[in-house]
């Protein structure tokens, strides 16, 4: 039995619930045998098709729909988490959160006091969409500025179509918030199990955690 503690998590971002479910999907090719993962995704709620990855046995996958989990659905998605860990021991968890959550709220609850000891976070990911980012003038507004710079990979796709210049174009863009990411044009190149367990480029667990009176 895997102990419930230091088990590798990755939170995954980015605007589209449909392009990030495939993205979650897409990880699960990196998973060495034998492991079992696990998956937890805030979504909108809408009844949608179940994506494929949700009808495999060895993948657990728990959806919190109703609210966001950086706020309205906190409890909800502690409780589903705890629930769903005791229940896989998985070796490794993937977070799926909204568009529209703060990333930042996320990763201080992610790293309490409470789940500290149980999750190792690893990578923070963003998947992008290039065609949506080329019409960009100069710079993302803050909030998605603010998102970006909380990653540590970029997951770009649609750029595998686009001139040489326009890629680049792209990468400026997402350079301006976060200027430290690894980034990879999923279309032409795969992203590797080395990408989830990429530093945090030092940030320590403290500049997320706060106590019980909302400081940090």
């Amino acid at each position: 039995m895997l102990a419930l503690t230091n088990i590798p998590a990755n939170v995954v971002a980015g605007q589209g619930e449909d392009g990030q479910e495939q993205f979650i999907a897409d990880l699960l090719a990196l998973r060495p045998q034998g492991q079992r993962w696990a998956i937890l995704l805030n979504t909108s709620g809408v009844s949608r098709k179940a994506p494929a990855f949700l009808l495999e046995n060895d993948v657990g996958t728990v959806n919190v729909a109703q609210g966001c989990v950086c706020c309205s659905a906190q409890l909800e998605m502690r409780v589903a988490l705890n629930r769903l860990l005791k229940q896989m021991q998985p070796h490794r968890v993937l977070i799926g959160v909204s568009g529209a959550a703060k990333l930042g709220e996320v990763l201080r609850l992610l790293s309490d006091r409470w789940l500290a000891p149980v999750l190792d976070l690893r990578a923070t990911l963003s998947v992008q969409d290039a065609t949506r980012l080329a019409g960009v003038s100069e710079r993302l507004d803050d909030l998605e500025q603010e998102r970006l710079a909380l990653c540590d990979v970029i997951a770009i796709r649609g750029s595998g179509a686009m001139s040489a210049a326009a890629v680049d174009r792209v990468e400026r863009v997402l350079a301006a918030g976060a200027p430290e990411a690894a980034m990879v044009h999923i279309d032409r190149e795969p992203v590797l199990l080395a990408h989830l367990d990429r530093s945090s480029r030092g940030r320590s667990r403290s500049i997320f955690w706060r106590d019980d009176d909302g400081e940090k």
